[in-house]
């Protein structure tokens, strides 16, 4: 088993402890452990995109793997990061 299939099941539990969380209302949509693990995924999943892509060759052209690695960056920089932020130090006080 390769490591980044360690990393996808790592993620697939996240998500799916998320899932049951938000089902059995622990967890509501709002709240700010769900936008912590929802960016931690996009992160995640941005980053894995960059690096998987950029050091296989999978015989893609070279434009299409730029879109791909793009699409990673993209992916990471659509975070709310400071939204995050802000709501993590309301909790705080």
């Amino acid at each position: 088993m390769k490591s980044y299939h360690y990393f996808f099941y790592m993620l697939k539990i996240i998500i799916l402890s998320l899932i049951v969380l938000i089902h059995f209302d622990v967890i509501y949509v709002n709240n700010k452990y769900y936008h912590l693990i929802e960016t931690i995924f996009k992160t995640a999943l941005g980053f894995f995109i960059i690096i998987f892509f950029s050091t296989h060759n999978f015989g893609i052209e070279k434009h299409d793997k730029i879109l791909i690695i793009l699409s990673g960056f993209i992916l990471i920089l659509i975070n709310n990061y400071s939204e995050l932020i802000k709501e993590f130090r309301v909790y705080e006080s």
